[in-house]
């Protein structure tokens, strides 16, 4: 019976779940608000979890209403003041996060108490005021985690990139890379092996104009990555449009003589094909288009990659350059042991 303040608990959980709620509340409402329904199809269901919490929060509060007409009879009620108090206790047990109290506690009243209480209020409603609160909580704090997600995924001004010693790279890292790329206004971008969409997170923080395609072989990996395109534009004040494109291990399967630059970036080293992805490239991109990948070099890095995949200089560029491509510049990175580089098609 020593529980009188965990109703401010609650009161404490229930608020930081509605402010965590309201951080995002516009993105939130757009999705819930979005005609395409087929966006949220095979992935997780982001529009159900939104109008699940929304509906929650309204239900909690809809209960705390209900909880508070009963303490005013109580208080109002001819109860001397120490069955007041225990009876108060007893609704504000139905709306805490401890399942079961009240039913419990009940249990262990004098039996005049419990029929003076009854005949003020029906113990069974506080009883199902209680079941349907935690029901209502329940339902809260599995979609609060995925409130939480997304909130990360979209305002995180961070880019949060980790090396592989563990260390966090400054985001002044990716913005010396992106101006390797020398984009220009409104070109055309194939992200080869998108996965996550953590490359296109990066440019909706330094770019602008752009229409950028992210391509992924991994179907399941795709679906996630449509979501997290769309949280992107929904969010993002940049010209950026995103279309997520699934391919194969042959083929990027991107429409033709499109792009003016093919970004491939910590993914060519896992190419089962590299022949054929690189005269694909050759097809996707335009006349004076360039490639540029991302990778190290097993042959000149102070230290061996924990991916035991990685190319020597020599391979690497043995299937580029038969191609057609000629390397034009690279560019150590900051992290990793990363270079970034360029080619340009050979006329």
């Amino acid at each position: 019976m020593k529980k009188l303040n965990l109703i401010f608990i609650l009161y404490f959980l229930i608020c930081t779940a509605l402010c965590a709620f309201g951080q995002h509340d516009d993105v939130i409402d757009k999705i819930i608000n979005s005609k395409n329904d087929s966006l949220f199809k095979n992935v997780e269901d982001y529009r159900l979890y939104a109008l699940t919490y929304k509906k929650s929060i309204s239900d909690i509060r809809r209960i705390e209403r209900q909880a508070d007409s009963v303490r005013n009879i109580i208080r109002n009620s001819s109860l001397v003041m120490d069955e007041k108090r225990i009876a108060l206790e007893i609704i504000n047990m139905s709306t805490n996060d401890k399942p079961g109290d009240s039913y419990s506690n009940v249990k262990e009243l004098d039996p005049s108490l419990v029929s003076s209480m009854n005949k003020l209020v029906s113990l069974e409603l506080i009883y199902e005021l209680e079941r349907n609160f935690n029901t209502q909580l329940s339902t809260i704090k599995k979609t609060r985690l995925w409130t939480e997600r997304v909130s990360k995924f979209i305002h995180n001004q961070s880019i949060d990139y980790f090396n592989a010693d563990k260390v966090k790279v400054p985001d002044s890292v990716f913005l010396s890379e992106i101006k390797t790329y020398t984009f220009g206004k409104n070109d055309v971008i194939a992200d080869i092996g998108a996965g996550s969409g953590y490359f296109e997170r990066v440019l909706s923080m330094y770019c602008d104009h752009l229409t950028v395609y992210a391509n992924e072989i991994n179907s399941s990996n795709l679906s996630q990555l449509k979501t997290r395109l769309k949280f992107l534009e929904l969010s993002d004040q940049k010209d950026i449009t995103y279309h997520a494109i699934l391919g194969n291990e042959n083929s990027s399967l991107l429409p033709s003589n499109t792009f003016d630059k093919v970004i491939v970036r910590n993914t060519y080293h896992h190419f089962s094909n590299p022949d054929k992805m690189v005269k694909d490239f050759k097809r996707i991109l335009k006349k004076d288009g360039k490639l540029y990948i991302v990778d190290i070099l097993t042959d000149e890095t102070d230290k061996e990659p924990e991916c035991k995949s990685h190319l020597t200089r020599k391979d690497f560029m043995k299937v580029i350059n038969e191609n057609g491509f000629r390397l034009v510049n690279e560019t150590k990175l900051d992290y990793d042991n990363f270079k970034c580089f360029e080619f340009r098609l050979m006329l």
